[in-house]
């Protein structure tokens, strides 16, 4: 049986290497698996490295009764370009281009550079939507095929998106909260004029970080190893050190749910186990479901932004405003006007062996209770610099959303500086009951 390589180099560069190029150009999904990883294999490190963001500790439901009117309400205006160098994940111009060279347009995404950021497609739209009216594709995305499977997408917040709130009239509430960053990630449709608020549902179970040596990882099941197979491809090939009795693994047998053991006479030495605990994690998360909420910003007719901008009551020098927007935290929320309706929910696999389930299909609120149908608000809790990002994109694209945030006393918003903010302030839809 072959094996993919030895372990000159670290033991999980061929797996990633492999898993890169599956995937790589997913960036999203790419960059949440590996979070994954990450959190799985060092979830104390992750975790207290995350709570020494001051944008981590700032993001509660606790900023929206800021006592500084001054941050209270954020005015934002409309970008440029709908891809300006205000955006953390974004299209780049010629000008921004370090070398001058004629890479004009890619994604820079984590530390990943693409031509450009797609999604698979949501239902009910098609290739003639994915550019706006009048304008032509290849000039627009020259590096870009249109096609059926996918459409572009911007992505505006992830990494520092730590959590979603869904609120409505009577008491309507439910809170999603990330354990992993970009497990939540809102990205935007522009074309379309709609927010993706996404999902990752696969949720790690951590290494116990008070045990040593081989307990500290538990073993994985046949079961684990084989999604990682079949989602490759890999069929035996991945089992370095490791094997089963069988050449193919079959999922209804009973070895599917018994932990894997060494090759005959051999034992899991260190490097095994972070082979092991790589495959079954990655193998686990790309075999979990992506869940999205598609929120129609015609029906937005309510927005605002508010947090703890440090870009002037933080006197360290060494940082710029930039870097200040990064460690403030902040909170955007909308408010729309009607329910949102059966083609806002949909769900995929992150990566399935089947191209079919792949593709997102249209589902029932999967929100907790399925509160989403009935909230009027979603507050999305973040660093400034994402959620200020956003709220350009947004005006950037929707001339009534710039005309909202441009004043904290516009009176076509109903999130103006006079409205209350609470949860329990959320108002209800015309014509419509709550539960």
């Amino acid at each position: 049986m072959s094996h993919m390589s030895d372990d000159s180099q670290h033991p999980l560069l061929p797996f990633q290497a492999m898993v890169h190029t599956t995937v790589g150009e997913t960036l999203l999904d790419y960059t949440a698996m590996h979070k994954v990883y990450e959190t799985t294999v060092n979830p104390a490190g992750t975790y207290f490295l995350k709570r020494r963001l001051n944008s981590t500790n700032e993001a509660t439901p606790d900023i929206l009764s800021s006592p500084v009117s001054s941050t209270s309400f954020i005015t934002v205006t409309p970008s440029p370009s709908d891809r300006s160098s205000s955006h953390v994940y974004k299209m780049r111009s010629l000008d921004d281009s370090e070398d001058g060279d004629d890479e004009t347009n890619y994604t820079t995404f984590d530390d990943n550079d693409v031509k450009m950021e797609y999604t698979r497609r949501h239902p009910g739209t098609s290739v003639d939507g994915d550019v706006e009216d009048g304008v032509d594709a290849e000039d627009k995305y020259p590096h870009y095929r249109m096609n059926d499977d996918t459409s572009p997408i911007t992505t505006v917040a992830a990494e520092h998106l730590y959590g979603i709130t869904f609120a409505g009239a009577g008491g309507v509430v439910s809170d999603l909260k990330a354990a992993y960053d970009c497990q939540l990630s809102a990205r935007i449709d522009a074309a379309r004029k709609a927010l993706n608020l996404d999902c990752f549902e696969y949720k790690p179970s951590c290494v116990d970080v008070l045990a040593t040596g081989g307990d500290r990882m538990p073993l994985p099941t046949y079961g684990d190893m084989k999604k990682f197979e079949d989602s490759f491809h890999l069929g035996g090939r991945a089992r370095s050190a490791w094997d089963s009795d069988e050449e193919s693994l079959d999922a209804d047998d009973d070895e599917m749910k018994e932990t894997v053991k060494p090759r005959s006479g051999g034992t899991f030495d260190m490097k095994d186990l972070m082979k092991l605990t790589y495959q079954a994690s990655i193998g686990n998360f790309v075999n979990s479901r992506v869940l999205r909420v598609r929120i129609p910003l015609g029906d937005v007719v309510g927005i605002r932004l508010m947090g703890k901008s440090r870009s002037t009551s933080d006197t360290d020098e060494s940082k710029d405003d930039e870097e200040k927007e990064r460690d403030a935290g902040a909170v955007l929320i909308l408010e729309i006007n009607q329910p949102l309706g059966s083609d806002a929910f949909a769900a995929r696999m992150v990566h399935s062996r089947y191209h079919k389930e792949n593709e997102f299909a249209l589902i029932e609120d999967w929100t907790p209770n399925k509160v989403c149908s009935r909230s009027s608000r979603i507050y999305l809790y973040g660093n400034m610099a994402e959620m200020k990002q956003t709220a350009t994109l947004l005006a950037t694209i929707c001339p009534h959303i710039a005309s909202m945030l441009s004043s904290s006393s516009s009176e076509t918003n109903t999130l103006n500086a006079s409205a209350s903010l609470d949860y329990a302030a959320s108002p209800g839809f015309a014509d419509s009951t709550t539960d």
